[in-house]
């Protein structure tokens, strides 16, 4: 990885987009005290050759699968699967690498992306953004820290449910405003 001003303005928006979305909505209630912690790890991934990115992936999988507990990673795509369905195609791929490595159970994929749309909504349905980001992402999770999450926590099955209504209720032109606001924080 480079230090070039793209890299920077990627890491910048998507730290910022964490911050004031994720933890700042508390989208993810689990987000927080990770970061908190120093357990996020981002990783810019400027390149294009999907190749290439699956074997970054694995290399970020294998560190994570013997890091300690409350550690996450995000691949973050700054040039990379731009189309919605091409990333969405292209996790049916780290499936299968998860599979291959031996770490079903142990790691799992959570995914967001500037176009992200659940095939029961609209497009330009709000709902859309509880997984919509400046950038597409690859998030990389140890199940154990996802169950111990959830064990500690109260009405985790409301969670989808209550972000879907608070998005709603901020409305697409509050949200885009948001993220408008990270990408400015960034200078992009």
């Amino acid at each position: 990885m480079t230090d070039s001003k793209p890299h920077t303005k990627a890491l910048i928006t998507v730290n910022q987009w964490i911050e004031t979305v994720v933890i700042g909505l508390n989208l993810c209630p689990f987000a927080g005290p990770v970061v908190q912690k120093g357990g996020l790890h981002l990783q810019i991934w400027e390149g294009e050759q999907l190749n290439d990115l699956v074997e970054d992936v694995k290399l970020a999988l294998s560190s994570l699968a013997v890091a300690g507990p409350d550690h996450t990673r995000i691949i973050v795509l700054t040039e990379a699967l731009a189309d919605f369905g091409d990333f969405n195609d292209f996790l049916g791929i780290l499936d299968a690498v998860i599979e291959d490595m031996e770490l079903s159970g142990t790691i799992q994929i959570a995914s967001f992306h500037p176009e992200y749309r659940f095939a029961e909504h609209a497009p330009d349905d709000p709902a859309n953004y509880t997984n919509r980001a400046p950038y597409p992402l690859i998030h990389l999770l140890r199940e154990n820290d996802v169950s111990r999450a959830v064990d500690n926590a109260r009405d985790t099955l409301q969670i989808p449910i209550r972000n879907v209504t608070l998005m709603r209720k901020l409305g697409r032109e509050h949200i885009l405003k948001l993220l408008d606001a990270c990408q400015k924080e960034a200078g992009s």
